[in-house]
């Protein structure tokens, strides 16, 4: 069974030092064999099973596209956009959420940070008949479901500012506003790489070795798609930018009557 790997992008928007991380990981996902039918003499009348068309193992390639095209039907593409819940904590203080930021990143304090993990996983499935040519072969066609999902999916205020406190609340809707972006991402996302992997593979059929065409997707799969499902994440979260700018941050500093720019003060007195 050939695997293929599984893209995963972990962000961190954050109050303050408008930045977000990402970590590279991989999991893998399955590329499955499905067979139609075998295609073969019936002991009646020489034809292909399931068929009104003779077999005829020296006709042109032709005549086995027309086949396998019928049998093996169009190619499906799916898309699925998930996320988990969203949470929120008041469990980290502003120390610590500052520390999480880069080093070149940490002259502002961060009052909150939005983290998520957006990844991206491609099922194959590969249909395939088997053709009765000399020598024997195989054609097939590739089904794929692309799911995006956004995962550990939480907001985190500093716990210096209180829940329920004016700062708090004016801390946490700027943090949706980055939950806003990363939840924006996904179908926008989803939709385009669908409509590039249906207009490269759509009418497309294989014939081969089913081992070595699943290579070939693998290969496929790992230099092309996935970073370009990558590609389309972070085109998607250079919105967070427009959000952490120097005017925000200095709106920031002075909601709730300085209720905020207080708590700041304090924390460099103390």
């Amino acid at each position: 069974m050939r695997r293929v790997l599984v893209l995963g992008l972990a962000l961190a928007c954050v109050v303050g030092a408008g930045v977000w991380t990402r970590h590279d990981r991989a999991r893998l996902a399955d590329v499955r064999f499905a067979p139609i039918e075998t295609v073969a003499a019936a002991s009646a009348g020489g034809q292909i099973v399931g068929t009104a068309v003779p077999v005829s193992t020296s006709a042109p390639k032709s005549y086995w596209l027309k086949i396998c095209d019928e049998k093996l039907g169009p190619m499906a593409v799916t898309v699925h956009a998930n996320e988990t819940p969203l949470t929120f904590s008041n469990d980290r203080s502003v120390g610590q959420l500052t520390a999480e930021a880069p080093p070149y990143d940490r002259a502002a304090r961060v009052l909150g940070k939005t983290y998520a993990t957006l990844s991206a996983q491609f099922d194959v499935t590969t249909h395939y008949i088997a053709l009765p040519t000399q020598p024997p072969t195989t054609c097939l066609r590739p089904s794929v479901d692309v799911e995006l999902v956004l995962s550990d999916f939480r907001v985190t205020v500093a716990r210096e500012f209180a829940p329920g406190s004016c700062a708090y609340n004016a801390i946490r809707e700027h943090e949706l506003r980055h939950v806003a972006v990363n939840r924006a991402v996904l179908p926008r996302a989803a939709e385009v790489i669908r409509k590039e992997i249906q207009r490269e593979y759509g009418g497309r059929l294989y014939f081969g070795d089913p081992d070595r065409i699943a290579a070939e997707l693998e290969t496929q799969l790992t230099r092309h798609w996935l970073p370009r499902a990558q590609s389309l994440i972070q085109l998607g979260l250079q919105a967070h930018e427009q959000i952490d700018t120097p005017q925000e941050q200095d709106r920031m500093s002075r909601v709730c009557n300085g209720q905020v720019q207080a708590v700041l003060q304090q924390l460099v007195r103390s």
